[in-house]
């Protein structure tokens, strides 16, 4: 499905760069990865978490890895 709105908007203007604009943030980003990581290893196995302005994803990727059997996209 093509995107519209404001994703279409997103993709045109700021995807491209967005996660290399945000790369000098990388300290932090990565102290809110480990932080989120822990938070959620004490969740149940069942639990349901949404991800909301994810922006493009990235710490989707970081968690998946961290949790495999854990994250299933929807």
């Amino acid at each position: 499905m093509k995107p519209t709105g404001i994703e279409a908007l997103f993709d045109q203007t700021c995807a491209s760069g967005y996660d290399q604009l945000q790369s000098r943030l990388a300290p932090l980003r990565d102290v809110l990865h480990l932080l989120t990581g822990v938070i959620l290893s004490e969740l149940p196995a069942d639990a349901r978490v949404l991800c909301v302005g994810a922006g493009t994803g990235t710490e989707l990727i970081a968690l998946a890895e961290e949790f495999p059997a854990g994250i299933s996209p929807r």
